[in-house]
């Protein structure tokens, strides 16, 4: 221990005793028990799909498959503090000639979250903007999400390959921490056309007794037609055999008609 009445002390120059005494005033406070505040680990997510990849591949629609779907894993590890899973469309889905579609068009079910608070447990229409999905209890546990996109065929949906980005957002009530993950997202509808008669009992066009030199009362037929196609179409009739009576004889095409 220095005593200030010391000759070493009587000998310090002037300069060095002042760097000695800031020396003492920087190291006394870890000297004295001091420590940092404890740095808490921001909450990290990871997002898989049922069939693997880095895409949420919803599938195809076509006449045979009528609906699709894709489930998606989004494992949350979280911290002490609680947090909150958003969902938003960063990039619409779009076709390859520029048709975007809605949505609505896709239905998204989440399962899991049993820690904290899920926004939709039933089939819910997604939205263009950011979607709330869960949020944590108020000691943010760690936790993982379900969740099943699934689109139903509808004639109104453009067929095309259709290509979009979901962004998922977690974040930490008080905002001191944010972490993005974005997965491309994938859906192809098949083209397809759906044409059907008006009266569903009608399976032949019959005009009944005509008299010679007479015309037949007119036969009207409607027709339903439905469909996606990308492009214009037609649509054409075709004769696939003339009329023929019971002495084979077979009825002029030119003597029909058609307005």
């Amino acid at each position: 221990m220095f005593q200030t009445g010391s000759p070493a002390h009587q000998h310090l120059h002037p300069l060095r005793w002042r760097s000695y005494i800031a020396a003492l005033l920087v190291l006394t406070p870890l000297a004295s028990g001091f420590s940092p505040g404890r740095v808490e680990a921001a909450p990290s997510l990871a997002v898989s799909g049922l069939r693997g990849g880095s895409t949420i591949d919803v599938g195809s629609l076509d006449a045979t498959r009528p609906s699709t779907y894709e489930e998606v894993t989004i494992a949350v590890i979280g911290t002490s503090s609680q947090y909150r899973l958003t969902q938003t469309f960063s990039s619409p889905l779009i076709n390859e000639r520029g048709a975007s579609l809605p949505p609505t068009a896709i239905n998204m079910e989440i399962t899991g979250g049993n820690s904290g608070t899920v926004r939709f447990r039933g089939a819910t229409p997604m939205s263009g903007g950011a979607l709330e999905l869960f949020t944590s209890s108020g000691s943010g546990q760690t936790d993982s999400l379900r969740i099943i996109y699934s689109v139903a065929s509808d004639p109104s949906l453009q067929a095309g390959i259709y290509t979009g980005a979901l962004t998922f957002t977690l974040q930490l009530i008080d905002g001191s921490s944010v972490q993005m993950t974005t997965i491309p997202i994938r859906l192809l509808i098949n083209p397809g056309v759906s044409l059907k008669t008006a009266d569903y009992s009608l399976d032949a066009v019959r005009f009944g007794r005509v008299d010679p030199g007479k015309s037949s009362e007119p036969k009207r037929i409607v027709l339903e037609l439905s469909g996606n196609m990308p492009g214009a179409y037609r649509l054409v009739q075709t004769v696939e055999s003339s009329p023929i009576n019971e002495r084979g004889e077979r009825f002029p095409l030119n003597g029909v008609r058609v307005n």
